[in-house]
C-alpha cells in the first residue's frame, strides 16, 4: 500500500509511539487500560475485569506466520479463521495484564501476563482506526480450565476493549487566523519504520491534495510532518491578510549622509504561489501604496528635488 497525496502527514517510529504510549499509561490508566464487563458464562451473570499494569509497547511489523497461529481471534479461534495480512500490520504487547472472572461465587484469574494483540491500521471516520485481528497469550503451564477460560473469554473481551483503546489518534479542526482548517485523516500507513497518518485538508471547499511528485520518500527522523504545496499557500496567504494586508507600515534608515524614510501599505495582490524550485519562497503581483522620502546631507525633505512621492506598483 502506498500514500498519493496528502495535505499534512505526520510520521511517528516505534520509539516515538511507546513514549506516547507510556505516556497514556501513565496519565490515563484507569480510563484506557482497566475495564469491567458484564457477560454470562454457563447461563449465569459473570463479571469479567482486567487491568494493564504496565505500559504497553509498540512494534511496526506484522507477525511471523508462527506467531500468528499460536494467536486466537476475537470468536475465540486458534489459529484465527483469517490469513494473516500482508500489509500495514503492527504488534502492541499489553504489558503485565491481569484478568480475573467473577462467577457463582468463584473467581478464576491471571495475572503478570504479556499479551500480544495484532491490528490492521487504517483511517476510518477521520481518525486513526486499528482493528484488532488476534490476540496472543502464551497458556502454556496453565491448567484446562484456565486455559479455557484465556481463550474463550479474557481474549475476546480484549479484542474489543483493544479496538477502542487504541483508536485514540485524530487531528482536531485547527483555527488560524480567524479561520477554521478541517483536517480528515483518510489513509494510514505502515512504512516498516514509521505509522503515517494522512489528511486531507478543506481548503476553500476543495478537499483534494495535489498528487505527490515522482520519486517521493519519507523522511527518516523519528518524528515529522509535512505539508503539501497547497496547504502552505493558504497558510501563508492566511498570514498575509492578517498581519499586512491593509496595514501600514513605516522604514527609517540613517547612514551618512542620508535619511531614508519610507511609509507603505499592502493594499492588496494576486497569483500568491510558492517558486517552482522552493518551498520556502513565494511570489505574487503585489498592490502597494507607498511614500519615501531621502534627506541628503541633512537638508529638509519637503525642500530636496530628488523626491518625495507617493507612487502604486
Amino acid at each position: 500500500m502506498s500514500l498519493t497525496s496528502f495535505d499534512l502527514a505526520i510520521g511517528l517510529d516505534a520509539t516515538s509511539l511507546n513514549t506516547g504510549m507510556a505516556e497514556l499509561h501513565s496519565k490515563h490508566h484507569d480510563a484506557v487500560f482497566t475495564g469491567r464487563e458484564s457477560t454470562q458464562f454457563n447461563g449465569e451473570q459473570a463479571v469479567l475485569t482486567w487491568d494493564v499494569r504496565g505500559a504497553p509497547t509498540v512494534v511496526l511489523s506484522a507477525p511471523s506466520q508462527d506467531e500468528w497461529d499460536k494467536a486466537t481471534d476475537a470468536g475465540g479461534k486458534r489459529p484465527p479463521t483469517t490469513p494473516l495480512p500482508s500489509e500495514n500490520v503492527l504488534r502492541i504487547t499489553l504489558t503485565n495484564t491481569d484478568a480475573a472472572l467473577t462467577n457463582a461465587g468463584q473467581t478464576t484469574s491471571v495475572t503478570g501476563k504479556d499479551i500480544d494483540v495484532y491490528g490492521a491500521v487504517s483511517a476510518k471516520d477521520g481518525k486513526l482506526s486499528v482493528t484488532v485481528l488476534a490476540v496472543r497469550l502464551d497458556t502454556a503451564g496453565m491448567d484446562s480450565w484456565k486455559a479455557f477460560f484465556v481463550q474463550h473469554l479474557v481474549i475476546p473481551h480484549l479484542v474489543k476493549a483493544g479496538g477502542n483503546a487504541l483508536s485514540q489518534l485524530t487531528i482536531p479542526t485547527q483555527e488560524l487566523f480567524g479561520e477554521k482548517l478541517t483536517l480528515v485523516p483518510d489513509q494510514a500507513l505502515i512504512t516498516g519504520t514509521h505509522l503515517v497518518l494522512a489528511t486531507a485538508a478543506d481548503i476553500d471547499g476543495n478537499a483534494t491534495p495535489d498528487p505527490l511528485a515522482a520519486g517521493f520518500t519519507w523522511p527518516d527522523k523519528p518524528l515529522w510532518a509535512l505539508f503539501s504545496r497547497r496547504l502552505i499557500e493558504w497558510v501563508l496567504d492566511r498570514a498575509i491578510r492578517e498581519k499586512a494586508l491593509g496595514k501600514q507600515q513605516h522604514f527609517s534608515q540613517s547612514a551618512k549622509p542620508l535619511t531614508i524614510s519610507a511609509d507603505y501599505r499592502l493594499r492588496g495582490y494576486t497569483g500568491l504561489r510558492l517558486a517552482a524550485d522552493s518551498l520556502t519562497n513565494a511570489q505574487a503581483t503585489l498592490d502597494m501604496a507607498y511614500g519615501v522620502n531621502i534627506s541628503p546631507l541633512g537638508i529638509d525633505p519637503d525642500k530636496c528635488a530628488l523626491f518625495n512621492a507617493t507612487k502604486s506598483m
